[in-house]
């Protein structure tokens, strides 16, 4: 334990010692929603509605932002006392300590020795550290469970159900589903030696199944306007794992680095296609593939590696291409996310193959393993970008490679011992990782890094209220202000970011991007007054407040329609909706005021006094969970303006409620805590009959 804590302690230095924070999308998205939802939670208010980003963005109904996951329900419950950025990152390292601790007595259990567990648990935590806390923060609260997932899938599959539940309610629904796969596959195998384990794999069913209820009672609605579930073939391609990506595995910055933006495609590619375990433990996971394939387990590990690999393959994989094309599979992204378990796959073999090295001590194979990893190498070796540099990470590979052939050596020849064998695979594992592992947390430094979220110029924009008036931050693809940090800084920002992001907004939002003809008409629309240019903040005149009425309507048959005719629209006289209202209004008069009586996060009440009948516009993004009341009567609530809210009012002195409903989410809480409650009656019954 002392050695895990140790290692946690050099990889996570910068954070606990320096407080350099984590960067990316842990500062530009994941802090602000921690910061906004904590706040929220001071004030015993529960985050349904974020409106300081996208015009406003569902909270707790989102599987991104409020998991119901212990972890991240602890992490909320310390912001409420301190929700600083150095807390927050805190506690993101804190997982991995617990990560490490849960996958040491996980390969305990294997009948593994100390030395080899705290291998294993090392390749686990930190391979799974480099890809997931750059660019996928969030997967913290994923990483602890997996272990625990594995731990009691043999002997108390209702407690590997239970915490397969909490896995699966940590953001990303890939990640958990991939790791299911991995459950089934070892049930099959279970199955086949043992009919008898049919019985327990119908009870990790049946408490496992209320939590996918819970899932999808918190987010179906989401995923039904989401602009993440239109996928095509062309998208599929961008991002499935290449097969010429390979050498990735050996050499993590084959195709770019950290530092630099990647050659040839986006980002985020870079980030997500590279998987990395360490040399020796590549090569140990082999060796423990060739020695241990007999067993039932291993076996089942080496055909989910394959399985998931094919996945990853994407539109590579004739079937998956064809189910495609064929119109049946919609909505799959990031099929290259099926390697995200690979990491414990990996672990779980590696201590298998340094394992049987103790007990068979032969070289050969390893000299055949080593071979073929030059192999790869030098044939993957001339697709390297010529616009990337890797002459450091060639040199690195061979130094670690040459390092594990001589340890490995020198105990078969009985140079080395035992314990100092392991000892020194132990330190060069940690450390092969350390290179690329730590070096992120030292890239973005900040010396004060509120100044990120609030600049000086950020009192200068800042309304009286909320729901006065919004800022787009953006001139073309630069932000003035950091995404999201409205949440922050009280500024109700056009920007933002949200993997769940509304269909219709994206839309409208990447027009006001564009900056196409017109686009002054659409940023009235969603009551922008200051908007980013290359002179800086400009006020717009006569942008539109956030609630008023209007007595015509147009309707729109679709997004071509109103974007094309972006310059023609005149948005203070009549309202675009996108379906057909309950009688006629053609009255072309500029619009009428709306007193807004109360306005939070999660209700906005109206009140108004007009002479004819009208159509009351709110530009708050147009999502599910919104519920309209007038007078106390609910009404419908049309899509105008191709992604805001309306609704018919009469004429005279009436009062509207706009508010969001959480019903949805309190059914998902209920089949979440219903899936506690099966493990632990399963818990109690089993104590009790012993």
């Amino acid at each position: 334990m002392i050695f895990l804590f140790i290692f946690w302690l050099i990889l996570f230095f910068p954070i606990i010692f320096l407080s350099n924070p984590l960067f990316d999308d842990t500062i530009e998205e994941f802090y602000p929603n921690f910061y906004f939802i904590t706040e929220q939670l001071k004030n015993l208010k529960l985050p349904s509605f974020n409106p300081y980003f996208f015009s406003g963005h569902p909270v707790i109904n989102s599987v991104h932002l409020f998991e119901l996951n212990p972890l991240f329900l602890i992490r909320n419950f310390i912001g409420i006392f301190n929700n600083s950025i150095y807390v927050f990152n805190l506690i993101i390292s804190l997982n991995y300590l617990i990560a490490l601790i849960f996958s040491y007595l996980y390969f305990k259990k294997l009948k593994f020795k100390n030395e080899i567990s705290i291998f294993g648990s090392i390749i686990f935590t930190f391979s799974t550290c480099y890809i997931f806390t750059i660019i996928h923060p969030h997967t913290y609260d994923f990483i602890p469970f997996v272990p625990l997932v594995l731990y009691f899938l043999d002997d108390k599959p209702y407690l590997s159900a239970l915490f397969m539940g909490f896995a699966f309610h940590s953001g990303h629904p890939q990640k958990p589903i991939y790791l299911l796969i991995l459950i089934f596959i070892i049930f099959f195998f279970k199955i086949l030696e043992n009919k008898r384990e049919i019985f327990k794999f119908i009870l990790f069913l049946i408490v496992f199944l209320p939590f996918v209820l819970s899932f999808y009672f918190q987010g179906i609605d989401l995923f039904a306007i989401s602009k993440r579930v239109e996928s095509d073939l062309k998208f599929l391609l961008e991002m499935s794992y290449h097969f010429d990506r390979i050498i990735t595995l050996i050499i993590p910055k084959f195709y770019g680095s950290v530092e630099n933006e990647y050659v040839g495609g986006p980002y985020y590619f870079y980030t997500e296609m590279t998987f990395y375990f360490s040399i020796i433990g590549l090569l140990l996971a082999i060796y423990g593939s060739l020695k241990n394939y007999k067993d039932k387990f291993v076996l089942s590990l080496i055909v989910s590696s394959i399985l998931l690999f094919l996945l990853a393959l994407g539109d590579q994989n004739v079937i998956i291409k064809l189910l495609y094309e064929s119109g049946i599979v919609k909505g799959v992204r990031g099929l290259a996310r099926a390697l995200f378990i690979y990491p414990i796959i990996i672990s779980i073999l590696a201590c298998y193959g340094l394992n049987s090295l103790l007990k068979e001590k032969s070289l050969k194979q390893i000299n055949y393993i080593i071979l073929i990893f030059l192999l790869i190498f030098i044939l993957f070796l001339p697709l390297v970008p010529k616009e990337i540099d890797i002459s450091d990470e060639i040199f690195k590979f061979f130094i670690f490679l040459a390092i594990s052939y001589v340890l490995i050596y020198g105990f078969l020849k009985k140079i080395l011992s035992e314990k100092l064998f392991l000892y020194s695979v132990l330190l060069l594992t940690f450390f092969d990782l350390y290179l690329i592992s730590g070096s992120y947390l030292k890239i973005r430094r900040f010396e004060n890094v509120y100044s990120y979220y609030s600049p000086n110029f950020v009192n200068q924009l800042k309304p009286n209220s909320l729901g006065e008036y919004r800022i787009n931050s953006r001139f073309y693809k630069g932000l003035a202000l950091a995404r999201n940090s409205g949440s922050i800084n009280k500024l109700e920002l056009i920007e933002g970011y949200e993997p769940l992001a509304s269909k219709f907004y994206t839309a409208f939002h990447d027009y006001i991007v564009n900056r196409k003809e017109g686009f002054e008409n659409l940023l009235k629309m969603a009551n922008v007054k200051f908007y980013i240019t290359d002179r800086g903040f400009l006020e717009l005149e006569n942008y539109l407040p956030r609630a008023y009425i209007v007595h015509c309507v147009k309707v729109i048959k679709d997004s071509f329609e109103f974007f094309s005719n972006a310059k023609n629209l005149g948005p203070q006289r009549c309202v675009y909706l996108s379906q057909k209202p309950s009688k006629i209004y053609n009255l072309e008069k500029n619009y009428e005021n709306v007193k807004i009586l109360k306005y939070n996060p999660s209700e906005i009440l109206l009140e108004y006094n007009i002479n004819e009948d009208g159509i009351l516009v709110l530009s708050i993004n147009y999502y599910p969970y919104w519920k309209a009341k007038l007078n106390d009567k609910e009404v419908k609530i049309l899509r105008a303006n191709w992604t805001f809210m309306a609704v018919e009012v009469p004429k005279g002195k009436n009062v509207v409620k706009f508010y969001y409903d959480m019903r949805k989410f309190f059914i998902s809480l209920g089949f979440w805590v219903l899936g506690i409650i099966l493990s632990l009656i399963k818990a109690e019954g089993l104590i009790s009959q012993n």
